[in-house]
């Protein structure tokens, strides 16, 4: 399977239902942690895809390794939910975008929302992904 660039990625976040807003997030997060390959393996091979879901959520390995299921899982699971929270939580701009990826992805570097890890080393990699989307 290819390996996704920036606008792929975000024309498959908008396929899955985010407005242009969380597709712009959903797009870097996958650039973050995969870079862009559905391929991906990580964490001993307990993690796998373009958003690296562990093996904790119970999916084939297979449905992690596909890019349409995987986003639409990501979607529904996680990335929805933790845009609707950062919102709440009146965070903005850059903030509000590595707020959602922290909060959906729960890199290294997430303690909760009370200390979402803004500026961790994961946080800072998402930063650079997101501002080349």
């Amino acid at each position: 399977m290819p390996i996704f660039t920036g606008p792929e990625l975000y024309q498959l976040a908008v396929r899955h239902g985010a407005e242009p807003e969380l597709a712009r997030i959903v797009a870097a997060a996958a650039l973050a942690e995969s870079t862009g390959d559905p391929n991906a393996v990580g964490d001993n091979g307990a993690s796998r895809g373009l958003y690296q879901i562990h093996n904790i959520h119970g999916l084939q390995a297979s449905d992690r390794h596909d890019p349409d299921y995987s986003t639409s899982w990501m979607m529904q699971n996680e990335f929805q939910r933790a845009f609707r929270e950062a919102r709440e939580r009146q965070y903005q701009g850059e903030d509000f975008a590595t707020a959602v990826y922290m909060r959906a992805e729960r890199p290294s570097g997430w303690r909760g929302w009370d200390n979402p890890g803004l500026h961790s080393l994961a946080a800072m990699r998402f930063r650079e992904k997101w501002r080349s989307l």
